[in-house]
């Protein structure tokens, strides 16, 4: 385990001096190398791992027996063995997460980095395999949604559903012109809609789960997600309060910019559907989509013209993102603790 506080207090460090690596590309390159060689030769290793190493098991002997993502068909098809599925996915979340972090906090890079390992990382590159290839790539997307080029924004949205179909949720930000409301109204509506759903939600939960069980490409997840923990009440969290918290703090006294207003609309996105569907799972983690623009978001924060409120700022994400890793380190059935493949050459046993 202490493998995950060696990086954490190293991105730290980096962060610390931002101001002068943010401006060395190569060092960013290097860096996030590091990551993806770290997230590479991990084994049996999170939540979902032994899931998807069954999965590809059966994939290679029965092939495939129902829907499933095209794109993740097509990386266990190129495969010889299971250990390639998790190189080729960690490369290519972190090589996304890199390129959305480079475009929306280029000049804060490692801080931008270091939010993204302390409260992202575990979940979205470790646990979550599939969705976090999805997440990434959004993420590198909402560069085309910004820039307002529609084609790019939906090629990209559509690959990411190759990998998780779920992804498909943001392309309702098109139609719904959502860059164009003002921050007052959006406000409003993102949170007068939130309470509202937050009511009527659990009341319709049976007509949703029966509605999505009927449809092909989404009857696997509801599956899954229609009894025991999965459909349960989450609460309001710890995490969801500061992302409150932050987004108000950040409305108030930021100056707003161009860029700053997008990430905002991105971010009350993220609110809306943790309140609104905090009573139904299955939508909760669409939230992930839209909360990783939290990342840009605090890191504009620790940068703001607001000098006095950097230090506080940096202690208090530095204590949160701490609390974030130990507690998944130290606390549930978390499958966390780290080995390498080089612990066992089994793991290259190809097909």
């Amino acid at each position: 385990m202490d493998i995950y506080y060696a990086i954490f207090w190293s991105l730290f460090l980096l962060m610390c001096f931002d101001k002068y690596l943010s401006k060395i590309e190569w060092f960013k390159n290097l860096t996030i190398s590091v990551l993806i060689i770290f997230l590479s030769i991990r084994y049996e290793v999170g939540n979902d791992y032994a899931e998807y190493y069954n999965q590809f098991e059966d994939f290679k002997v029965y092939g495939l027996e129902s829907y499933f993502e095209p794109f993740f068909i097509l990386i266990y098809s190129i495969s010889p063995s299971f250990q390639y599925v998790i190189i080729l996915t960690s490369i290519l979340s972190l090589v996304f997460i890199h390129k959305g972090i480079n475009y929306f906090s280029s000049s804060r890079y490692f801080t931008a980095l270091f939010i993204f390992f302390s409260v992202h990382f575990v979940i979205l590159n470790i646990h979550l395999i599939r969705q976090g290839i999805s997440v990434a790539i959004i993420f590198f997307a909402f560069k085309f949604l910004f820039e307002g080029n529609k084609k790019k924004f939906i090629i990209w949205c559509l690959i990411a559903s190759g990998f998780h179909s779920s992804s498909l949720v943001v392309l309702l930000l098109y139609p719904l012109y959502v860059y164009g409301l003002s921050t007052q109204r959006r406000r409003m509506i993102i949170f007068i809609i939130s309470i509202l759903l937050f009511i009527t939600i659990p009341l319709v939960k049976p007509v949703v789960f029966n509605i999505l069980g009927s449809i092909s490409i989404t009857a696997r997840y509801a599956s899954v997600y229609q009894g025991g923990v999965f459909s349960s009440s989450y609460g309001l969290s710890l995490g969801i309060l500061a992302d409150i918290v932050v987004f108000l703090v950040f409305n108030f006294w930021y100056k707003n910019n161009k860029m700053s207003e997008f990430i905002l609309i991105l971010c009350s996105v993220s609110i809306f559907i943790s309140l609104s569907f905090n009573d139904l799972a299955i939508f909760l983690r669409l939230g992930y989509y839209f909360k990783v623009m939290y990342v840009t978001l605090m890191a504009l924060l620790l940068t703001s013209q607001y000098r006095k409120l950097r230090i506080p700022l940096l202690i208090l994400i530095t204590l949160y993102g701490y609390n974030y890793i130990h507690t998944n380190l130290s606390q549930g059935n978390a499958i966390l603790d780290y080995q390498t493949i080089f612990e066992d050459s089994i793991k290259f046993i190809t097909y």
